[in-house]
């Protein structure tokens, strides 16, 4: 999925220049189960990704969600917030780390240069 890799790249050249970088990505099942081959092997309706930067003493936090269907659409539009990763999850991420609500109910997305830092 060409818009996946483009979040790959853009976190991977982030978390170089980060002091520290702590990126986690899941799958997705939903109610209705994706199915694909003759084989009808069970795969994720979609993905999450989780990525947390550091910088002296300031998180910066970045999420994303797609499905399988996804793949041409622009990054920008696959960007969610922290908390929306959360609720279908199940899980509150990052408990030991001081990130505000409102950072965890915000969208952030990655600045379009940060692939030439």
């Amino acid at each position: 999925q060409k818009s996946w890799r483009q979040i790959e790249s853009l976190v991977r050249a982030i978390a170089k220049e980060s002091e520290e970088a702590i990126i986690i990505t899941g799958p997705v099942f939903q109610s209705e189960h994706c199915v694909m081959g003759e084989s009808e092997v069970v795969v994720p309706g979609g993905f999450w990704k989780i990525a947390v930067f550091r910088e002296g003493p300031h998180w910066s936090v970045y999420s994303f969600a797609a499905g399988q269907n996804d793949g041409e659409r622009p990054i920008d539009q696959l960007a969610v917030s922290l908390k929306h990763v959360e609720q279908f999850a199940g899980f509150q991420f990052f408990s030991k780390i001081e990130i505000t609500d409102e950072s965890r109910s915000t969208i952030y997305h990655i600045p379009k240069n940060a692939h030439r830092r």
